[in-house]
């Protein structure tokens, strides 16, 4: 099935948003569903890795894991749903503009079922065009950002 695929520019190098952007304790600061996300092993991310993401679903929070399926720093990595009757596959391209000192941010978002989960596709789909072009914004109002909006340091700084 077709995937919902959105692209920004963002002024900062690929590297910079690359890691932002993998790194699951980042998650709640730019999707307004992830309640919260941690890793299931500290170790640095890793085909394999998993995480762990509450997500906020209407009144319900519902634990997700994700694993990385496809990891080529700084330009690619893909995160796959591997829990629930619904999961995403989220491919994550980062390309270099200007030199490398800017980046276009593409993430195509795939909706997976299993089981009952099938009924609930076309409203994930639905979901996904209306968020993910709001959750590319938000990450581009921060990546931009020199501070962030609750003053800690900015994320080139801390990655």
């Amino acid at each position: 099935m077709a995937a919902t695929v959105e692209s920004i520019e963002i002024s900062r190098r690929p590297e910079d948003v690359f890691t932002y952007v993998l790194e699951p304790m980042y998650y709640p600061e730019w999707d307004d569903s992830a309640v919260s996300a941690h890793r299931e092993d500290p170790s640095p991310l890793t085909v394999g890795s998993k995480t762990t993401v509450l997500h906020r679903m209407g009144p319900w929070k519902v634990p997700t894991t994700e694993e990385v399926v496809e990891l080529n720093p700084p330009r690619q990595f893909t995160n796959r749903g591997v829990s629930g009757p619904l999961a995403g596959v989220a491919r994550c391209t980062v390309e270099p503009l200007n030199g490398g000192r800017r980046s276009r941010l593409t993430i195509a978002l795939e909706i997976e079922a299993r089981g009952l989960g099938k009924l609930l596709v076309p409203f994930a789909r639905r979901r996904a065009r209306r968020v993910l072009p709001k959750q590319l914004k938000k990450l581009k109002e921060i990546l931009d950002g020199s501070v962030m909006a609750d003053g800690r340091q900015e994320p080139s700084a801390r990655a």
